[in-house]
Protein backbone atom coordinates (compact mmCIF):
# COMPACT_ATOMS: atom_id res chain seq x y z
CA UNK A 1 0.00 0.00 0.00
CA UNK A 2 1.28 3.50 -0.85
CA UNK A 3 -0.03 4.71 2.76
CA UNK A 4 2.92 2.81 4.09
CA UNK A 5 5.80 3.16 1.89
CA UNK A 6 7.35 5.89 4.03
CA UNK A 7 8.63 4.99 7.95
CA UNK A 8 7.66 7.32 10.84
CA UNK A 9 5.69 9.58 9.00
CA UNK A 10 3.63 10.60 12.26
CA UNK A 11 6.87 11.94 13.41
CA UNK A 12 7.73 14.76 10.40
CA UNK A 13 8.45 17.85 12.39
CA UNK A 14 6.88 21.53 11.07
CA UNK A 15 9.67 22.70 10.46
CA UNK A 16 10.77 22.84 7.18
CA UNK A 17 14.82 22.22 7.96
CA UNK A 18 14.58 19.21 10.02
CA UNK A 19 12.02 17.31 7.98
CA UNK A 20 13.75 15.29 5.99
CA UNK A 21 12.39 11.73 6.05
CA UNK A 22 14.88 8.52 5.42
CA UNK A 23 13.46 6.69 2.29
CA UNK A 24 14.72 3.74 0.69
CA UNK A 25 14.94 3.13 -2.95
CA UNK A 26 12.18 0.50 -2.89
CA UNK A 27 9.82 3.16 -1.30
CA UNK A 28 10.65 5.09 -4.05
CA UNK A 29 10.12 2.67 -6.78
CA UNK A 30 6.62 1.46 -5.04
CA UNK A 31 5.61 5.01 -5.79
CA UNK A 32 6.75 5.61 -8.60
CA UNK A 33 4.77 2.64 -9.69
CA UNK A 34 1.93 4.00 -8.14
CA UNK A 35 2.22 7.13 -10.16
CA UNK A 36 2.43 5.14 -13.37
CA UNK A 37 -0.73 4.00 -12.33
CA UNK A 38 -2.38 6.80 -12.54
CA UNK A 39 -5.11 6.27 -15.16
CA UNK A 40 -6.61 3.24 -13.86
CA UNK A 41 -5.93 4.14 -10.21
CA UNK A 42 -4.38 7.38 -9.35
CA UNK A 43 -3.13 8.79 -6.15
CA UNK A 44 -5.94 10.88 -4.32
CA UNK A 45 -5.05 14.95 -3.09
CA UNK A 46 -4.73 13.13 0.32
CA UNK A 47 -1.95 10.34 -0.70
CA UNK A 48 -0.23 12.85 -2.88
CA UNK A 49 -0.12 15.46 0.18
CA UNK A 50 0.89 12.60 2.31
CA UNK A 51 3.90 10.94 0.60
CA UNK A 52 5.74 14.25 -0.71
CA UNK A 53 8.29 14.92 1.42
CA UNK A 54 11.73 17.43 0.55
CA UNK A 55 13.82 14.09 1.21
CA UNK A 56 12.72 12.47 -2.10
CA UNK A 57 14.65 12.86 -5.09
CA UNK A 58 13.56 15.83 -7.16
CA UNK A 59 12.11 14.37 -10.35
CA UNK A 60 10.05 12.18 -7.49
CA UNK A 61 8.73 15.32 -5.62
CA UNK A 62 8.26 17.49 -8.25
CA UNK A 63 6.16 14.70 -10.17
CA UNK A 64 3.97 14.44 -6.62
CA UNK A 65 3.72 18.67 -6.96
CA UNK A 66 3.10 18.75 -10.42
CA UNK A 67 0.16 15.97 -9.66
CA UNK A 68 -1.50 18.15 -6.92
CA UNK A 69 -1.20 21.62 -9.28
CA UNK A 70 -3.11 19.51 -11.98
CA UNK A 71 -5.92 19.48 -9.81
CA UNK A 72 -6.03 23.26 -9.54
CA UNK A 73 -8.30 24.42 -7.05
CA UNK A 74 -9.20 20.81 -5.48
CA UNK A 75 -5.59 20.85 -4.83
CA UNK A 76 -4.93 24.20 -3.67
CA UNK A 77 -5.57 23.71 0.17
CA UNK A 78 -3.47 20.79 0.05
CA UNK A 79 -0.67 23.21 -1.69
CA UNK A 80 -0.63 25.56 0.76
CA UNK A 81 -0.42 23.47 3.54
CA UNK A 82 2.60 21.93 2.48
CA UNK A 83 4.41 25.31 1.44
CA UNK A 84 3.51 26.26 5.39
CA UNK A 85 5.13 22.84 6.26
CA UNK A 86 8.00 21.91 4.27
CA UNK A 87 9.06 26.21 3.07
CA UNK A 88 9.95 27.48 -0.39
CA UNK A 89 10.37 24.61 -2.36
CA UNK A 90 10.82 25.11 -5.88
CA UNK A 91 7.95 22.19 -7.45
CA UNK A 92 5.59 23.81 -4.31
CA UNK A 93 5.63 27.23 -5.92
CA UNK A 94 5.16 26.41 -9.20
CA UNK A 95 2.24 23.87 -8.20
CA UNK A 96 0.95 26.83 -6.63
CA UNK A 97 0.92 28.80 -9.91
CA UNK A 98 -0.62 25.76 -11.73
CA UNK A 99 -3.61 25.87 -9.67
CA UNK A 100 -4.49 29.64 -11.02
CA UNK A 101 -6.48 30.25 -7.81
CA UNK A 102 -6.34 33.79 -6.11
CA UNK A 103 -5.63 32.19 -2.78
CA UNK A 104 -2.77 30.71 -4.51
CA UNK A 105 -1.09 34.22 -6.51
CA UNK A 106 -2.28 35.83 -2.18
CA UNK A 107 0.17 33.22 -1.31
CA UNK A 108 3.32 33.99 -3.96
CA UNK A 109 3.13 37.41 -4.57
CA UNK A 110 4.34 39.29 -1.49
CA UNK A 111 7.34 36.25 -1.69
CA UNK A 112 8.75 39.13 -4.02
CA UNK A 113 9.64 40.99 -1.55
CA UNK A 114 12.21 38.19 0.12
CA UNK A 115 16.12 38.05 -0.44
CA UNK A 116 17.62 36.38 -3.27
CA UNK A 117 19.03 34.04 -0.38
CA UNK A 118 15.54 33.14 0.84
CA UNK A 119 14.20 31.96 -1.90
CA UNK A 120 14.71 30.95 -5.67
CA UNK A 121 13.39 34.20 -7.58
CA UNK A 122 13.33 32.63 -10.55
CA UNK A 123 10.89 29.82 -10.13
CA UNK A 124 8.82 32.14 -8.16
CA UNK A 125 8.57 34.66 -11.33
CA UNK A 126 7.81 31.21 -13.26
CA UNK A 127 4.78 30.44 -10.51
CA UNK A 128 3.28 34.18 -11.61
CA UNK A 129 3.08 33.64 -15.10
CA UNK A 130 -0.40 33.24 -15.07
CA UNK A 131 -0.66 36.70 -13.45
CA UNK A 132 1.79 38.43 -15.76
CA UNK A 133 -0.69 41.23 -16.06
CA UNK A 134 -1.02 41.76 -12.51
CA UNK A 135 3.13 41.79 -11.84
CA UNK A 136 4.06 45.36 -11.45
CA UNK A 137 6.33 46.46 -14.34
CA UNK A 138 9.19 47.48 -11.75
CA UNK A 139 9.36 44.15 -10.79
CA UNK A 140 9.69 42.70 -14.27
CA UNK A 141 12.56 45.63 -15.03
CA UNK A 142 14.72 44.77 -11.87
CA UNK A 143 14.52 41.18 -12.92
CA UNK A 144 15.73 42.11 -16.70
CA UNK A 145 18.67 43.79 -15.13
CA UNK A 146 19.86 41.25 -12.56
CA UNK A 147 22.41 39.14 -14.10
CA UNK A 148 21.12 35.23 -13.98
CA UNK A 149 19.89 33.88 -16.88
CA UNK A 150 17.12 31.94 -15.33
CA UNK A 151 15.80 35.13 -13.58
CA UNK A 152 15.97 37.02 -16.95
CA UNK A 153 14.67 34.48 -18.53
CA UNK A 154 11.15 33.97 -16.43
CA UNK A 155 11.07 37.87 -16.44
CA UNK A 156 11.11 38.05 -20.16
CA UNK A 157 8.10 35.64 -19.84
CA UNK A 158 6.39 37.77 -17.77
CA UNK A 159 7.05 40.91 -20.32
CA UNK A 160 5.16 39.18 -22.63
CA UNK A 161 1.58 40.24 -20.75
CA UNK A 162 2.64 44.24 -20.76
CA UNK A 163 4.28 44.14 -23.93
CA UNK A 164 1.62 45.89 -26.00
CA UNK A 165 0.91 47.85 -23.13
CA UNK A 166 4.50 49.70 -23.80
CA UNK A 167 5.75 51.94 -26.47
CA UNK A 168 8.43 50.56 -28.98
CA UNK A 169 10.88 53.08 -27.07
CA UNK A 170 9.98 51.51 -23.37
CA UNK A 171 9.84 47.93 -24.59
CA UNK A 172 13.46 48.04 -25.95
CA UNK A 173 14.38 49.85 -22.85
CA UNK A 174 13.38 47.41 -20.18
CA UNK A 175 15.15 44.66 -23.27
CA UNK A 176 18.22 46.62 -23.74
CA UNK A 177 20.35 44.38 -21.08
CA UNK A 178 18.98 41.00 -22.07
CA UNK A 179 19.21 41.14 -25.92
CA UNK A 180 23.14 42.45 -25.25
CA UNK A 181 23.82 39.09 -23.05
CA UNK A 182 26.58 36.89 -24.27
CA UNK A 183 24.49 33.94 -23.54
CA UNK A 184 22.48 32.84 -26.75
CA UNK A 185 19.40 31.57 -24.66
CA UNK A 186 18.62 34.66 -23.06
CA UNK A 187 19.19 37.07 -26.30
CA UNK A 188 16.74 34.71 -28.54
CA UNK A 189 14.19 34.99 -25.91
CA UNK A 190 14.70 39.01 -26.14
CA UNK A 191 14.19 38.46 -30.03
CA UNK A 192 11.24 36.49 -30.04
CA UNK A 193 9.27 39.11 -27.53
CA UNK A 194 10.48 41.70 -29.90
CA UNK A 195 9.90 40.25 -33.50
CA UNK A 196 5.89 40.99 -32.58
CA UNK A 197 6.57 44.51 -32.84
CA UNK A 198 6.98 46.35 -36.22
CA UNK A 199 8.19 49.93 -35.20
CA UNK A 200 10.84 51.04 -37.12
CA UNK A 201 13.35 51.85 -34.13
CA UNK A 202 12.73 47.84 -32.97
CA UNK A 203 13.69 46.91 -36.61
CA UNK A 204 16.57 48.63 -36.72
CA UNK A 205 17.93 47.44 -32.85
CA UNK A 206 16.88 43.96 -34.14
CA UNK A 207 19.31 44.41 -37.51
CA UNK A 208 21.68 45.37 -35.37
CA UNK A 209 22.17 41.82 -33.71
CA UNK A 210 23.12 40.50 -37.14
CA UNK A 211 27.06 41.35 -37.49
CA UNK A 212 29.85 39.34 -38.42
CA UNK A 213 31.10 39.59 -34.63
CA UNK A 214 27.35 38.26 -33.26
CA UNK A 215 26.88 34.83 -31.97
CA UNK A 216 25.63 32.75 -34.78
CA UNK A 217 22.63 30.79 -33.02
CA UNK A 218 21.83 34.73 -32.18
CA UNK A 219 22.28 36.48 -35.33
CA UNK A 220 19.71 33.37 -37.25
CA UNK A 221 17.04 34.05 -34.51
CA UNK A 222 17.39 38.26 -35.30
CA UNK A 223 17.20 37.30 -39.51
CA UNK A 224 14.25 35.03 -38.60
CA UNK A 225 12.61 37.85 -36.59
CA UNK A 226 12.87 40.41 -39.92
CA UNK A 227 11.47 37.79 -41.51
CA UNK A 228 8.65 37.73 -39.42
CA UNK A 229 8.15 41.00 -39.17
CA UNK A 230 7.52 41.32 -42.80
CA UNK A 231 7.55 45.51 -43.05
CA UNK A 232 9.51 47.44 -45.52
CA UNK A 233 11.59 48.42 -43.11
CA UNK A 234 12.56 44.54 -42.06
CA UNK A 235 12.87 43.55 -45.64
CA UNK A 236 15.04 46.55 -46.47
CA UNK A 237 16.81 45.78 -43.72
CA UNK A 238 17.23 42.14 -44.63
CA UNK A 239 18.69 43.33 -47.66
CA UNK A 240 21.13 45.42 -45.82
CA UNK A 241 22.67 43.04 -43.51
CA UNK A 242 22.89 41.01 -46.58
CA UNK A 243 25.05 43.74 -48.35
CA UNK A 244 27.46 43.72 -45.35
CA UNK A 245 27.80 40.84 -43.67
CA UNK A 246 30.79 38.92 -44.83
CA UNK A 247 29.94 35.37 -43.02
CA UNK A 248 28.89 33.29 -45.80
CA UNK A 249 27.48 30.82 -43.27
CA UNK A 250 24.80 33.22 -42.82
CA UNK A 251 24.19 34.38 -46.43
CA UNK A 252 21.73 31.51 -47.15
CA UNK A 253 19.28 32.75 -43.84
CA UNK A 254 19.21 36.19 -45.15
CA UNK A 255 18.57 34.93 -48.62
CA UNK A 256 16.11 32.04 -47.51
CA UNK A 257 14.32 35.77 -45.80
CA UNK A 258 14.61 38.27 -48.49
CA UNK A 259 12.77 34.97 -50.63
CA UNK A 260 10.10 34.85 -48.64
CA UNK A 261 9.32 39.17 -48.61
CA UNK A 262 7.21 38.60 -51.41
CA UNK A 263 5.01 41.48 -50.58
CA UNK A 264 8.02 44.05 -51.40
CA UNK A 265 9.92 42.62 -53.71
CA UNK A 266 10.08 45.59 -55.92
CA UNK A 267 11.39 47.20 -53.42
CA UNK A 268 14.14 45.05 -52.74
CA UNK A 269 15.27 44.87 -56.27
CA UNK A 270 15.46 48.76 -56.09
CA UNK A 271 17.81 48.09 -53.28
CA UNK A 272 19.63 45.56 -54.84
CA UNK A 273 20.06 47.43 -57.86
CA UNK A 274 21.18 50.38 -56.11
CA UNK A 275 23.90 48.66 -54.73
CA UNK A 276 25.30 47.08 -57.72
CA UNK A 277 25.28 50.66 -59.16
CA UNK A 278 27.05 52.15 -55.82
CA UNK A 279 29.74 48.78 -56.66
CA UNK A 280 28.82 46.93 -52.97
CA UNK A 281 27.41 44.32 -55.18
CA UNK A 282 28.75 42.81 -58.30
CA UNK A 283 26.27 42.58 -60.96
CA UNK A 284 26.23 38.64 -61.09
CA UNK A 285 25.33 38.56 -57.21
CA UNK A 286 23.14 41.15 -58.35
CA UNK A 287 21.40 39.01 -60.14
CA UNK A 288 21.27 35.88 -58.82
CA UNK A 289 19.74 37.70 -55.81
CA UNK A 290 16.87 39.23 -57.76
CA UNK A 291 16.33 36.32 -59.36
CA UNK A 292 15.23 34.70 -55.47
CA UNK A 293 12.43 37.08 -55.86
CA UNK A 294 11.40 36.14 -60.04
CA UNK A 295 8.52 33.96 -58.57
CA UNK A 296 6.79 36.05 -56.78
CA UNK A 297 6.58 38.89 -59.86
Amino acid sequence: MVSSLFENQDAVPLQTTSAALEVNQDSVSMLWERLGQSRHDPLSIDELQRHYSPALPLPLRTALAERLGMQEGRALHALLALHSRHGHQPELLLALGMTHQHEAWQRLHPLLSLDEGEIDHAVLLRSLACWGRRIDRSVIATALARPASDIRLAALELLTFHARLLSAEQLLELCAEPLDDLRPEVAIATLRLLQRRDEDVVVRRIAACICDRGVPPVCRVAIQALGCIGTEASAEALVECRLKLRDATLHQDLEHQIHAQFRHQQLMRNRLRQATAAALLSEAESLRLQNLLHRWS
